[in-house]
């Protein structure tokens, strides 16, 4: 009931946004997956507690769609992969420049890269992507940004797969129709989008977890490997290891640091509560926050956290 409460909440706060003193749009991603609830999530906690601030949610192409727009300024906050959120800020791989202005808020959930295959497709490994049908995730996406960085760790070219690009909304359906053979997904563990997948055709879920990736987690504090329980998808009935990022809450430094602390204070305090609006977040720890942190915090924020005594 309380989800439920949130997000009608979260939808008649949007029908008088001229009534906010302070209003702040929130970039996630697709409807179909977790940013758009989480950032719904956050929205109805800092509404509620901060009366002079006003968080709404924008659905977007994902990761690196959000730090363009919040270096055009079109958004001021985000929910951005923490791999896609050092690139950016030290201009690598998608980002032909350093974002220096782009700040940390808060870390949320971890976030592994699924390989979601049909079980009669022939892969059981990811070297088995070899001249498959093969969806890599949107142009703009956290979920692309993490998967050129698994496959190259592979040494496998795109060009050796027959890509597609499609939305993560779009690809479940394509896999379901036969359309291709496997999709990569960062969400987090148990996203809706892949249980219903697996309610509807059988599927394997890929390990990613080969020695070939023990540069990028020694070269890069935001990746680390995630085991994703077994029975967690119907059909998938043992664990499996998978490589993953973080979802964290991003910001830039014109931000005033008075709203920063009053986002990150307010979230502190309803932290029970927060975790409470999705299932998603039912696993965090306060003191695990900031871990996978490799920008600088937005001194709003680091302020909040002194005070709580987790800096």
């Amino acid at each position: 009931m309380l989800r439920l409460f949130a997000f009608s909440y979260i939808f008649l706060n949007a029908c008088f946004l001229g009534l906010a003193q302070d209003l702040h749009i929130i970039g996630t991603g697709s409807v179909v997956g977790l940013y758009y609830p989480v950032g719904g999530a956050v929205s109805f906690i800092v509404n509620n507690e901060a009366k002079d601030l006003l968080l709404t949610v924008k659905v977007t192409p994902g990761s690196v769609a959000n730090v363009e727009s919040l270096v055009l300024g079109d958004i001021s906050l985000a929910l951005v992969q923490s791999d896609v959120m050092h690139e950016a800020f030290y201009g690598e791989n998608s980002f032909a420049s350093p974002f220096n202005s782009l700040r940390a808020l808060m870390g949320l959930h971890a976030e592994p890269l699924h390989l979601v295959c049909r079980k009669d497709s022939g892969v059981s490994r990811l070297r088995d992507i070899v001249g498959k049908r093969v969806n890599l995730g949107p142009e703009g996406s956290g979920i692309l940004n993490t998967t050129r960085a698994v496959i190259e760790a592979y040494s496998i070219d795109e060009s050796q797969v027959l890509a597609r690009y499609e939305t993560a909304k779009l690809a479940p359906e394509l896999l379901i129709a036969g359309d291709i053979d496997c999709f990569f997904f960062t969400i987090g563990i148990g996203g809706a989008a892949i249980q219903t997948t697996a309610l509807r055709i059988p599927i394997s879920l890929i390990p990613i977890d080969g020695p070939e990736l023990m540069p990028l987690l020694n070269n890069a504090p935001y990746y680390s490997f995630v085991t994703i329980p077994a029975h967690t998808y119907p059909g998938v009935n043992e664990a499996v290891t998978s490589f993953g990022v973080k979802a964290f809450l991003v910001t830039t430094s014109s931000l005033p640091d008075e709203t920063a602390y009053e986002i990150v204070r307010a979230l502190m305090n309803s932290f029970d509560t927060l975790k409470e609006t999705y299932p998603l977040l039912e696993s965090l720890i306060k003191e695990d926050v900031l871990d996978g942190l490799s920008i600088p915090i937005h001194p709003g924020a680091e302020k909040a956290y002194r005070e709580l005594g987790l800096l």
